[in-house]
């Protein structure tokens, strides 16, 4: 992505996460953010500046006639724009693909949306995207954002591959991403019942489930023949089963189990609890 230009207009999640994984590749990324600033700078300052640090960041009110002049003087230059709002407010600032593929022939465009064709306009967040893909298991809220990260992985990509296809044709196309729709990716595992029960990695089998050690936990997934031979040898048990394992895995600590698992070349680990329940 060296050499490329991309300009995100998208504020949160999604937009800014997107143009983090091109910048990553190598393309250069002039972010625009509103006047009163990002909502994820005071929300969670150091993720935000975790993701932005390499990136030119410019204020613009794109209301005001003036400074959306300006944005279209960016947009001259540069061969991706990245947006995340809703079609209606996305008109309302000339941001429309009609003006502009009109104004800019060599732009591509990403939006990024909450929901698909004809219901782009819909409101919606990313926990009601989990919620509607069946990824939630209430009343816990959800640890990850899977729908922002699925989103912004999408147009990433789709990003991408626009590019690649205006140096083949020469020809610059946009294209829309689904928040909800990549969260509904995300839940194919579960809808098919390849993580959920009685699927085979739901913790259905022994050998591919969480165990709790003598302190803290450790994961196992020793699905493959050799490595529950290899598993069954190292714990010189008889047969890999669920109250074996149980038992076994209790006479070590989770950190310990890392280190035997690293030296025999096991997938097991010890599991990293989120901070707020590191205790």
């Amino acid at each position: 992505m060296a050499g490329f230009s991309i300009v995100n207009v998208g504020v949160n999640l999604p937009g800014p996460l997107a143009s983090y994984q091109l910048e990553q590749l190598g393309a250069s990324v002039i972010k625009v953010e509103p006047p009163q600033g990002d909502p994820l700078q005071f929300a969670c300052p150091e993720f935000y500046k975790f993701i932005s640090q390499s990136q030119e960041i410019i204020s613009l009110d794109l209301k005001s006639k003036n400074e959306r002049q300006t944005l279209d003087s960016y947009l001259e230059k540069s061969d991706l724009l990245i947006t995340s709002s809703r079609p209606e407010a996305l008109a309302k600032l000339s941001l429309d693909w009609d003006y502009l593929r009109a104004r800019h022939p060599r732009l591509c465009v990403i939006h990024i949306f909450g929901f698909a064709s004809p219901n782009q306009n819909k409101a919606g967040h990313d926990l009601t995207y989990q919620a509607m893909a069946g990824l939630l298991t209430p009343p816990n809220m959800p640890s990850l954002c899977i729908a922002d990260f699925a989103g912004a992985h999408a147009a990433s990509l789709r990003g991408a591959s626009l590019l690649l296809a205006r140096e083949r044709t020469g020809v610059a196309e946009y294209a829309e991403v689904s928040l909800y729709e990549s969260a509904q990716w995300y839940g194919w595992a579960a809808k098919f019942e390849l993580t959920s029960p009685p699927g085979p990695l739901s913790g259905a089998l022994p050998e591919y489930r969480i165990y709790q050690a003598k302190s803290g936990w450790v994961a196992v997934a020793a699905l493959e023949d050799h490595f529950k031979t290899q598993l069954q040898a190292l714990l010189q048990i008889d047969e890999i089963s669920e109250n074996e394992l149980t038992r076994n895995f209790r006479n070590r600590t989770a950190s310990e189990w890392q280190t035997i698992a690293d030296e025999n070349n096991l997938p097991i680990a010890e599991v990293i609890l989120p901070a707020a329940e590191d205790d």
